[in-house]
């Protein structure tokens, strides 16, 4: 009885917790009310009627794990396939130009709001702060979700968000049946943190985006190392005195307009954490630095200058 009494105690703890940081009844109101404005809009420009049907929360707000400071609400839009069959059609980034159909879409109920396509996902920013980031896509059979990813020329991704949900479901099933002596609530408490933990896991890791990321960010310094070393063996023709003045500055002009074109692309988003270990690399470090000693050192004899 007495361990029973301290699990009370936590669980009403818990619970009070709990509904201190609940998201209010008014901002559930707001976000229901935009999350439908949204789908009868996308359901009325691609199926041919208002609906509220054919979307439903994902994130954290779908696993019933946010807090009243949530903000960044996660929603999915089912679409019909002939749209997938249409743009998958497109010789060149389909997925780009999907995207950009489901935003003009939503700038329709929405044309005074900021949006923008963000890789896979089109955002939509409102002035009070809240943030509805959009994933259109099309349900497969075995009830995974096909959608686009705009990045490194267009392609298409899988994700199974209502998993994540089942699972969490399963875990509240099966505490309660190995633990019958435990209070509901405390069930519900240990429910949570596994939710809790989950949306952490989920949100850093989720379908491979991080991945993505990844080889987004390698192929565009791949991209400006290659530039640093057409920029550096430039300087060294000079510095050898093998090449004119005049084909000098016309490899420069198409230097500069290589960079002007690469820096003129999507640049990938990074943290402030990430440059200032890649600036501690180039400039302390000098990681990818070969230093005028170490190239007399490899280079033949009569290479050198």
């Amino acid at each position: 009885m007495e361990l029973k009494g301290q699990f009370m105690n936590i669980a009403s703890f818990f619970t009070s917790f709990c509904s201190n940081i609940a998201i209010p009844q008014s901002k559930r109101t707001t976000m229901s009310n935009r999350r439908e404005a949204i789908a009868k809009r996308l359901n009325l420009d691609f199926r041919g009627y208002s609906t509220e049907s054919y979307c439903f929360y994902a994130g954290s707000v779908g696993r019933n794990t946010a807090n009243k400071i949530v903000s960044d609400i996660d929603m999915i839009f089912v679409m019909p396939w002939n749209v997938y069959t249409k743009y998958n059609n497109y010789q060149s980034n389909g997925q780009s130009q999907f995207l950009q159909a489901v935003k003009n879409s939503i700038a329709t109920t929405y044309p005074n709001t900021y949006l923008k396509g963000d890789g896979q996902v089109v955002v939509v920013n409102f002035s009070d702060g809240m943030k509805f980031e959009v994933v259109p896509a099309f349900k497969n059979d075995n009830g995974t979700y096909t959608y686009a990813d705009s990045n490194n020329g267009g392609t298409w991704l899988k994700t199974n968000p209502k998993a994540e949900i089942k699972a969490i479901l399963t875990a509240a099933g099966t505490l309660a049946t190995i633990m019958p002596f435990l209070p509901e609530t405390i069930v519900g408490s240990i429910t949570a943190l596994l939710a809790f933990t989950l949306s952490y896991f989920t949100f850093r890791y989720k379908d491979g985006i991080l991945e993505s990321k990844a080889r987004e960010c390698t192929q565009y310094a791949s991209k400006v190392h290659h530039l640093r070393n057409l920029y550096s063996s430039l300087l060294a023709d000079m510095k050898a005195e093998t090449v004119s003045d005049s084909d000098a500055m016309l490899r420069r002009d198409q230097l500069e307009q290589v960079e002007n074109e690469l820096y003129s692309q999507s640049v990938p988003h990074t943290t402030q954490k990430a440059v200032e270990m890649a600036t501690k690399a180039l400039k302390v470090n000098q990681d990818s630095t070969t230093t005028d000693e170490e190239i007399q050192l490899i280079l033949p004899e009569h290479l050198k200058i």
